[in-house]
């Protein structure tokens, strides 16, 4: 049957005026069924019109099908055919200016452009303004058709240029009446029909099976072609669960995937997963198995391939091929191409069902869904491509060469997915961590930043085993954890996200696994509610104050910056009580004037809102959210992921709300993830028996069909009242941006037991490659050794090259809550002890140099075979143990007094580095603060020779720039460079200190930042470390110049509180050469 032929015949029969008096009735009726059993009226009418009109039609529901025009009109967003109409109000309002011939500055022109304010109360929304205009200036007979309407809208989407689409536009003004134009433009800026029903309330009046069969289809072309094959009076049984021709998926047509169903804590889960086990199987409860992955926080996308052949649709069914292109065998620069060369040669067609996430080429991690980099519109064109591009995560296969695999049940499908790719299936099957106890969630790479495939293990249904994988991934930054019932039968069902298996949970659907955010309300917008503008404030503009006031202090207002814009959380009533309490102090928001006259204290960006109201009449809001990502349409450059209203606190005024520099710290040390406490269950089925589990399941489900629930579960919140006991921990997130690719270790024979029973967790830096930390891993197995990602109170030892924030947070380091940590008595061992286990073989003992930290039972020990300097009482020490010590020693508190005495001494090699090594455990990341000159003060000496006609010669024009090239190379080594200073021998002594001085002043003005580090280390006084000559050829020349210049330099630097070294500047070119402190014995000048 073709739809759009039979649809027309009777389309072109039906004036649109008629649609829109539907419409019209529709809206004008309060009810949902009574607006329903309008609609379904008109659609009967409809189809006994069209089998009046065409009785021979041998398709069983040819008259339901013959809607499809119909429906075009009625449920335009559920139409892919036809594209974006791309106009708002602004913009349509100039064309129809434009169209009907208005003059700009009329009367007509100013409404529509809704330049008086008063348009917004007397009119309920800008279809409303613009039928007050039009209903004079067009025609009052009705002359177009349903089929005509969708003609005109087909040509204004498909308008190439602005001309064309005033021209579509004019003509379709010119040829309808006020009340058409009025249902026109609602559709055209909302692409809604403006009703008062949603698509899935018309699609059960056009069909009982309509829906379902939309879920896999996305469109309504090929919904309304299968629908014409099937009775009109057909209802499916289940119809969601109905796997039939009639909604199955099919090749290169889009369908709705399957969802997961939200869960609020690991016992309402289990309690859901064993409820709907028992639904479905009434055997044994301990043989239920939960499979748990990666929530990845990108697009969900569907992949359809054939041959070299690719499509791609979102979860909503709106296409995206154009950006990773269709052609794998032309289109070489997309993603498709380098797709193409991951799959295996025996699959020509198949569909898959994963997240389309962005990787990072420079880190060579994969990034979040916040970051700017939009994934939707990539292309490998794009300017962004040196360090982002698209990269596809697989998890679910729906089809293989010609096979429907959506009954298959889901551990059938994981083991099919391991076959479809070009790596060996017995390695990426190793992919699936069914190994019990094992934590590994990071994809498994087919073609790295291109193709993964996400890895998964199966577990027993235990509340601890979802709160151990839940922490663990809320610990490594992901976005939350999935769990699907592994047991069969274990379909994928698409469309459905109620009782179909499949759940997810993350920090911030749990109580309490949030920082907690007070913010202050500075603005509010009003509620657009269908066709209507309500004059009350339903969303809420927050923002966070400035530093420029304190809670003590109430001088003057500080500024306030813009933080999100919120609404969810609140009920009805707090929306009527906070609109009560604040109504009668809004103020209308001038958007055109921003930040200035009695709004200069709000700084704002390309968020503004529609009214403001002054701090001190204000409420603080307490806020959670997903995360904090970077926004510049807020002024305080952060915004909230899935921000959510938690309190309204009255309690507190605006003084009390976050700070900026707060915001700026929380986001630092929890890098964006607001998941500060842990979850942790203290009572689950775990610690009860077999058989008391099995009772226990037993009851559950008696009691469930014994209650007056028909099929099965609906919500969460109605499983049961029983709750177990859930403890939440407090502790600070480790420094993680994104999900780093690792490897699996391989295994490995223990030909040595050194390391037999003892757990040991690596924690290394970014400075570790991953290749040395996967061969660590290795050797810990080989010697028989567990390899753990986290810590435990059984772990042997952690093992770091660095103290990283993840080692201090670890460690019981102070944070940003209010509430500290619990004492966890850990040893932290060096990374060099683990090597030289390796290297003999042997399970050395701990010595005060291995430990960053230890346990109050190593402490005990260490101090009784050791005194504080880490010199062992009984051992000998060797000669760099000894110089270990020693450097160890220099940065006491009291030796550096000491030594702050102690004058015309050499300034110590070491002073000023091993001074800044005591501010390392201050930064809290894992960058090398420290650089090979860190601390040096550099005077750069040039000398100024008399040649025989006594005239004076600078340094060349290219030696000059050599020189300033060396300066250059200085300050990347961590050094502070004054000068160069010209001197010849009618320079004095004293002169020598003010030209320093003037020099030193200059350098300040040029370099404040390192000037004040210079300061601080220096006492505010001007004590160089080194004087450098600059060596200018002639030889001879310098060195006449050195024999008269030489005791004029040995007074002055004698002259300080610390002897400088007095050195060529060969030795800067050692120094620059080697990339790190030289010795300066050879490079001293020395007087023959």
């Amino acid at each position: 049957m073709d739809i759009v032929v039979e649809s027309s015949r009777i389309a072109e029969k039906v004036s649109f005026t008629t649609y829109c008096r539907l419409l019209e009735k529709l809206v004008s009726n309060d009810t949902v069924k009574a607006r329903e059993k309008i609609l379904s009226k008109f659609l009967t009418l409809w189809e006994n019109q069209y089998f009046t009109l065409y009785p021979k039609c041998q398709y069983p529901s040819s008259g339901r099908a013959s809607l499809y025009l119909l429906l075009r009109l009625l449920v335009p967003s559920y139409d892919r055919l036809r594209k974006a109409f791309g106009l708002r109000e602004h913009t349509l309002s100039r064309l129809i200016i434009k169209a009907i011939g208005l003059a700009p500055n009329s009367l007509a022109a100013r409404k529509l452009s809704r330049i008086q304010p008063y348009i917004i109360r007397r009119h309920s929304d800008f279809a409303d303004v613009a039928y007050t205009v039009l209903k004079t200036r067009c025609r009052e007979d009705n002359i177009l058709s349903v089929k005509d309407i969708n003609s005109h809208l087909d040509n204004l989407t498909s308008a190439e240029s602005s001309d064309v689409r005033l021209q579509v536009l004019r003509s379709l003004l010119h040829s309808t009446t006020a009340l058409e134009q009025k249902w026109i433009i609602r559709l055209i800026i909302k692409r809604d029909s403006g009703c008062g029903l949603n698509g899935r309330s018309i699609l059960k009046c056009f069909h009982p099976a309509a829906f379902s069969i939309f879920e896999v289809t996305q469109d309504l072309f090929p919904l309304c072609e299968r629908i014409a094959n099937i009775p009109a009076t057909y209802v499916p049984t289940e119809c969601s669960k109905d796997l039939t021709n009639l909604n199955s998926v099919t090749l290169f047509v889009p369908f709705r995937p399957m969802l997961c169903e939200r869960a609020n804590s690991a016992d309402t889960l289990i309690n859901a997963a064993l409820h709907m086990y028992g639904k479905q199987n009434q055997g044994n409860a301990m043989s239920l198995n939960l499979l748990f992955e990666t929530k990845f926080d990108g697009e969900r996308v569907q992949l359809h391939k054939s041959n070299g052949f690719y499509r791609y649709w979102s979860r909503n069914g709106l296409e995206w091929t154009a950006s990773y292109g269709a052609d794998a065998t032309r289109d070489f620069d997309r993603l498709s191409a380098r797709l193409h060369c991951g799959f295996a040669q025996h699959v020509n067609d198949c569909i898959l069902d994963g997240e389309m996430m962005i990787f990072n080429n420079w880190s060579k991690t994969l990034m979040s869904k916040p970051t700017k980099f939009d994934v939707k519109r990539s292309s490998y064109q794009n300017s962004n491509i040196d360090n982002y591009q698209p990269c596809f995560i697989v998890f679910d296969i729906l089809y293989l060469n010609a096979q429907l695999l959506t009954s298959t049940s889901l551990l059938e499908r994981k083991k099919l997915l391991s076959e479809v790719f070009s790596l060996n299936s017995s390695l990426l099957a190793d992919a699936c961590m069914d190994t019990y106890g094992t934590l590994d969630f990071y994809p498994t790479p087919i073609i790295n930043g291109v193709l993964y495939v996400s890895k998964w293990y199966t577990a027993p249904a235990r509340q601890n085993e979802v709160a151990r994988a839940f922490n663990h991934l809320v610990d490594n930054h992901q976005e939350g954890l999935i769990v699907k019932i592994a047991n069969s039968p274990s379909p994928y069902l698409p469309g459905i996200r109620t009782d179909g298996g499949w759940w997810k949970i993350k920090p911030d659907y749990i109580q309490g696994l949030l920082e907690d955010l007070d913010c202050l309300i500075v603005g509010g917008y009003f509620h657009h509610c269908g066709n209507k503008i309500i004059t009350k404030v339903n969303h809420f503009l927050c923002a966070v104050r400035g530093d420029g006031s304190t809670a003590e202090e109430n001088v003057n207002l500080p500024r306030f910056y813009t933080f999100c814009k919120v609404k969810s959380g609140l009920t009805i009533k707090q929306l009527k009580e906070i609109n009560n309490l604040l109504g009668k102090h809004w103020k209308m928001y001038d958007r055109k004037h921003p930040n200035s006259d009695s709004t200069e204290w709000l700084c704002v960006n390309s968020e503004r809102p529609d009214v403001w109201i002054p701090p001190e009449s204000s409420l603080v809001l307490q806020l959670h959210g997903a995360e904090l990502t970077q926004s510049d349409s807020y002024s305080s450059g952060l915004t909230l992921r899935f921000p959510r209203v938690v309190a309204i606190r009255h309690d507190k005024c605006w003084r009390d709300s976050m700070s900026l520099s707060e915001l700026i710290q929380l986001n630092t040390e929890t890098e964006g993830k607001l998941a500060t406490k842990r979850l942790s269950v203290v009572q689950t089925f775990s610690g009860l028996t077999e058989g008391q589990h099995q009772e226990s399941f037993t009851s559950m489900i008696n009691a469930a069909d014994n209650s007056n629930q028909s099929s099965g579960y609906h919500t969460l919140n109605e499983i049961t009242e029983q709750q177990t006991t859930v403890q939440f921990i407090e502790v600070d997130k480790p420094l993680a941006t994104s999900s780093p690719i690792k490897r699996r270790v391989d295994s490995c024979d223990k030909h040595s037991n050194f390391f037999k029973n003892h757990e040991i967790c690596l924690w290394l830096s970014n400075d570790i490659e991953l290749d040395k930390k996967l061969e660590y891993e290795s050797s810990i197995c080989n010697y028989g050794g567990i390899v753990v990602q986290n810590p435990s109170h059984s772990t042997f030892c952690i093992v770091a090259d660095k103290l990283t924030l993840k080692v201090k947070n670890l460690l019981n380091y102070p944070s940003t809550s209010k509430k500290r940590p619990p004492s966890i008595d850990y040893n932290v061992v060096r990374l060099h002890w683990l090597v030289a286990c390796i290297n003999k073989k042997s399970l050395l003992a701990w010595k005060p140099k291995d430990m960053f930290s230890m346990s109050s039972s190593v402490a005990a020990r260490m101090a009784l075979e050791y005194d504080k300097f880490g010199d062992s009482y009984s051992e000998f020490t060797t000669p760099d143990e000894l110089k270990l010590i020693f450097d160890d020693i220099s940065c006491f508190p009291s030796v550096t007094n000491e030594m702050k005495d102690t004058s015309k001494l050499t300034v110590p090699i070491l002073s000023h580095y091993s001074k800044l090594k005591l501010l390392l455990d201050e930064f809290p990341n894992d960058m090398e603060v420290l650089h090979p000159l860190t601390g040096y003060i550099l005077v750069l000496i040039r000398p100024l020779f008399n040649l025989q006609n006594k005239t004076k010669m600078t340094a060349s024009a290219s030696l000059e720039l050599q020189q300033q090239l060396m300066t250059i190379d200085l300050h990347r080594l961590g050094s502070m460079c004054i000068g160069p200073i010209g001197i010849d021998k009618s320079v004095s002594v004293s002169n020598l200190r003010s030209i320093l001085n003037s020099a030193y002043h200059n350098f300040l003005s040029i370099d404040s930042h390192n000037a004040d580090c210079m300061r601080s280390l220096s006492n505010n006084c001007i004590n160089p470390t080194h004087i450098i000559l600059l060596s200018t050829p002639p030889e001879t020349e310098f060195n006449i110049w050195l024999s008269e210049n030489y005791s004029i330099l040995n007074s002055w630097i004698h002259q300080f509180t610390r002897i400088p070294h007095l050195v060529k500047d060969s030795w800067l070119t050692e120094c620059i050469n080697q990339n790190s402190w030289c010795p300066e014995l050879n490079h001293l000048v020395q007087m023959n």
